[in-house]
């Protein structure tokens, strides 16, 4: 597929070049055909007046300029045409060529209405021109036509134009989408590695830190299943977030058969599990029922929000304290809220801390449209969080899928 993909950028590529060339190789070479036909009308049929000479002039510099400059001296070379037409002297070159060249740039310029003016003020200029010198409709007729069509030649290229434009920018677009979702896969499995490995891992240290404590070198047989259960839990959820990182569905993370409501009492559940054998008192209170239309991206955050709460409490608790998490929902708001103890001991007191944990959070919900608030008091540590509820239809933008791998830390 990957190399599908850059045979078609690669011909794509090719095929721009090729039109932009070949634009570049037009753009100069019908002024010079067109030069060279009017110096050829001029040796033909010389001007008799200096004013014709004059306009001979300037008519084949500003044909020269529109090589350059298309739409000004398209401009220029139609006014000087006009101003033409009330001179008198019939010499010298019907300027003609020059003027269907300058229609089509202004087909191609000019967006509509205002390029339809160009080709009708010419040819009415030139019809009152022709029924000046009582020249028959039928010889001149086919020379007005040709300036509507030379204006729509421009028109159909500039419509040609547009088109490949919009097809380009739907490519872009696409690789844009592309790329913003890889960017969404990779970054979900990064977070979810960091929470699986730093929450166990936290839970494995404190066990071992306790032990030591108490110089207890036994384990009965439900710690070390405990433990063995937790390293393959760990590396089952590293294998599965490489696994996505790697090509594989996203939707391995995010347990997508397991109804929302049960995916919060699982976690609460292994929590409170986790909390209950470090020495903490406390519950987590889930709500009875939970939207089931709410954005995947929203609810990511409600769960690796919940994840960290537990490993914060862990880490940075008072030992053997009482702690409250709750989850509930109403009125479209999600709220969060965490209430624990706080010493200058903890069961973690060598853990790496990089004060970003939260803040890293903070700064999402804020994304998602919510608001947090922390407050240290009396001994006390509060956290507070509130998400709008947002469907699953609502969310449209795939940037606000990114997830950040977080360090944690109260």
């Amino acid at each position: 597929m990957a190399r599908k993909e850059r045979r078609v950028k690669s011909s794509n590529k090719a095929h721009n070049a090729f039109i932009l060339n070949n634009t570049k190789y037009v753009q100069h070479l019908l002024p010079v055909v067109s030069i060279v036909i009017t110096i050829t009308e001029t040796w033909t049929y010389p001007p008799r007046e200096i004013i014709t000479w004059l306009l001979v002039i300037i008519h084949i510099s500003m044909i020269a300029l529109m090589a350059v400059h298309p739409l000004l001296g398209s401009n220029l070379l139609l006014g000087a045409f006009v101003f033409g037409c009330f001179i008198p002297d019939t010499s010298g070159p019907s300027f003609l060529w020059g003027t269907w060249l300058a229609l089509a740039y202004i087909g191609l310029y000019v967006k509509p209405p205002y390029g339809a003016i160009y080709p009708l003020t010419v040819s009415a200029i030139r019809m009152w021109r022709f029924s000046l010198t009582k020249t028959p409709f039928d010889e001149y007729v086919m020379l007005l036509f040709i300036m509507f069509l030379a204006f729509f030649i421009g028109r159909a290229i500039s419509w040609r134009n547009l088109a490949d434009q919009v097809e380009k920018d739907k490519l872009k677009a696409e690789k844009i989408q592309q790329h913003l979702s890889m960017v969404r896969k990779e970054n979900i499995a990064v977070s979810k590695i960091h929470d699986s490995v730093s929450g166990n891992l936290t839970y494995m240290a404190i066990m071992l830190d306790n032990k030591s404590a108490k110089h207890d070198c036994n384990f009965s047989e439900e710690e070390i299943s405990n433990l063995r259960s937790t390293i393959v839990k760990t590396l089952e959820e590293i294998r599965i977030a490489i696994n996505v990182m790697n090509g594989n569905d996203v939707a391995l993370l995010n347990n997508v058969d397991m109804p929302y409501i049960r995916r919060l009492q699982s976690i609460a559940e292994q929590g409170d599990k986790f909390l209950s054998m470090l020495g903490f008192s406390g519950k987590t209170y889930i709500p009875s029922e939970f939207s089931e239309k709410i954005s995947n991206d929203y609810f990511d955050e409600v769960e690796s929000l919940l994840q960290e709460l537990y490993t914060n409490t862990a880490a940075h608790a008072k030992p053997n304290s009482d702690y409250y998490i709750s989850i509930s929902c109403k009125d479209l708001i999600i709220s969060i809220d965490q209430v624990n103890e706080v010493s200058a001991d903890s069961l973690f007191p060598d853990k790496p801390v990089s004060e970003n944990g939260l803040k890293l959070h903070e700064k999402r919900i804020q994304l998602l449209g919510g608001t947090t608030r922390t407050s240290s008091e009396d001994g006390t540590w509060q956290f507070h969080a509130q998400i709008p509820l947002s469907l699953s239809h609502d969310v449209t933008d795939p940037i606000y899928g990114m997830r950040t791998g977080r360090k944690h830390s109260n």
